[in-house]
């Protein structure tokens, strides 16, 4: 499709005339509104170049909603970029969002939650994967004889799983305390009463 001025609505400006808020609706995608001098001879209608557009694409439901903003050139064109990351804190109330959820674009970008400092993605050597091989069963009857065994092997074996067990344990104990660490690194628990 192509650009709609009828479509594109001046929302705010800063007093002074700096600095506008628009808001733009069309069925196309921003990968098309983002074109070279899409909004033709927007300067016309006042929008200058730093003016933020926020672009809703009508088509999907709900909504698609982009946060761009715009260079004008010298025939009054404008073309839009979307904000791939801005500066500073924002704090959002009351978010309700349907679909992909990303928070950060990468593992360096900081995240917190319930008023704690942001940090990074948690990184240890603590959160690997705790080892799934099967315990081998030591023996499978007892048998009469010094504490049940036939054998000092099976004996041995019996020592042996329930050491391999023990291992577990506490491979399971240090992989929770490092998830329990990052949780509450991150904000989402707090991690006492």
């Amino acid at each position: 499709m192509a650009y709609t001025p009828a479509s594109l609505s001046l929302q705010a400006q800063l007093i002074g005339g700096k600095y506008r808020l628009w808001v733009y609706t069309t069925l196309d995608d921003f990968s098309v509104v983002d074109d070279t001098d899409y909004f033709a001879l927007a300067y016309e209608l006042g929008m200058r170049t730093g003016d933020t557009v926020i672009v809703i694409e009508t088509d999907e439901s709900p909504p698609s909603i982009t946060f761009a903003v715009v260079v004008m050139d010298a025939d009054g064109n404008g073309t839009a970029t979307a904000f791939v990351q801005g500066t500073g804190n924002a704090t959002v109330v009351n978010l309700t969002a349907t679909g992909d959820v990303a928070l950060g674009n990468a593992t360096t970008d900081l995240f917190g939650a319930y008023g704690v400092t942001p940090v990074d993605q948690p990184a240890a050597a603590a959160q690997s994967a705790v080892p799934t091989t099967a315990i081998t069963t030591a023996i499978s009857t007892l048998v009469t004889g010094t504490f049940g065994f036939v054998t000092s092997v099976q004996g041995d074996a019996v020592v042996a799983a329930v050491n391999s067990l023990i291992a577990r344990v506490a491979a399971n104990t240090t992989l929770l305390n490092q998830i329990r660490t990052d949780l509450v690194e991150l904000g989402w628990e707090k991690g006492s009463a």
